[in-house]
């Protein structure tokens, strides 16, 4: 959920948030709301099947 800086594996679901183990192994906390509300990705597919993600950050 790129609105809340949040793209990697979920690590705890709570009654009012959900926690994130980002790939960068940073933790984000997120409001349950914003899972029914707003969009997101699964990537599990990807992580079953062995592939891995490469972000591409612009240069300045």
């Amino acid at each position: 959920m790129p609105k809340y800086g949040a793209n990697g594996t979920v690590t705890d679901i709570g009654l009012t948030t959900v926690k994130v183990r980002n790939f960068d192994n940073t933790i984000t906390t997120i409001p349950t709301w914003a899972l029914v509300s707003d969009a997101f990705i699964n990537w599990s597919g990807m992580s079953a099947s062995g592939g891995r993600r490469i972000k591409r950050q612009p240069e300045h």
